[in-house]
């Protein structure tokens, strides 16, 4: 939200200052849940118990996590409609298990690639040399956690080349054999990372960004996870030729006028 509203404001600049500004184009939102339901070894985070999930597309824009990583184990709670509950007590097969978070030594390691795209016509009021940018605006990454060692902690990681940045950590709960399918046991880590424009070659071009978490070469700690959300939106930033009227420019200046003095106080 910081980042959509600096968005906004600087647009505003370029408008008073060129003959040019900038204009944006809003997706709905978008929401999809994961859980850990494959105990395979392929990937384990599926949409089965979410069938309620937003469509990936919605519109002229696409929005589509894909995580990844392997089963940590037979055993785990539930993820059904969005809410962890507790899993069976005993290996139930395919089902109530929970996913590694932290196997460097998988071909399956955690991670969670997002792809967004705006795949509509070229807005009628873009410039000749539009300059279009894509904000992947990421409003909620969460995933509940536990850990089979004590004294472990989590944070997300936002592993988009040159935007790097890091969530607070969670302390986690241990778990075992005796106790893994009970919710109770699992800390949900939740994450708002800061939002950044993306270039794109030409208009309906995609871009990622990929969260993880962050661990030492060889780490292997034994977290584990369920229940996986992803919550946000795609705006397509491009230049316009259109120039203000005179009236529009002056309201415009004296809200950017308001908001810096509203961040004053």
């Amino acid at each position: 939200m910081r980042q959509m509203t600096s968005l906004v404001l600087a647009a505003g600049v370029l408008c008073l200052g060129a003959s040019a500004g900038a204009a944006v184009l809003n997706s709905a939102d978008f929401t999809l849940r994961f859980g850990s339901t494959v105990k395979n070894s392929g990937n384990t985070w599926t949409q089965t118990e979410n069938p309620g999930n937003s469509p990936t597309t919605i519109g002229d824009f696409t929005f589509s996590p894909a995580p990844s990583s392997r089963a940590q184990s037979g055993t785990g709670p539930k993820f059904v409609g969005g809410v962890l509950t507790d899993g069976a007590p005993v290996a139930d097969g395919d089902v109530d298990i929970v996913g590694s978070l932290s196997d460097p030594f998988s071909s399956l390691a955690f991670t969670v690639p997002i792809t967004a795209s705006y795949n509509g016509a070229a807005p009628i009021d873009a410039a000749p040399t539009p300059n279009y940018r894509v904000i992947l605006e990421i409003t909620n990454i969460s995933i509940y956690a536990a850990a089979e060692s004590p004294g472990q902690s989590l944070a997300w990681d936002d592993q988009t080349a040159g935007h790097a940045q890091s969530s607070s950590p969670v302390n986690l709960l241990k778990v075992d054999s005796s106790n893994r399918n009970l919710a109770a046991n699992y800390t949900l880590l939740a994450w708002d990372p800061s939002d950044y424009e993306q270039s794109v070659g030409s208009l309906n071009d995609s871009v990622t960004r990929t969260f993880g978490f962050p661990f030492a070469p060889g780490e292997n700690t034994g977290k584990e996870g369920d229940g996986i959300t992803v919550s946000g939106k795609v705006h397509l930033v491009y230049d316009t030729n259109q120039v203000p009227e005179p009236a529009s420019l002056g309201l415009l200046g004296l809200g950017a006028a308001l908001m810096i003095r509203r961040r004053s106080h």
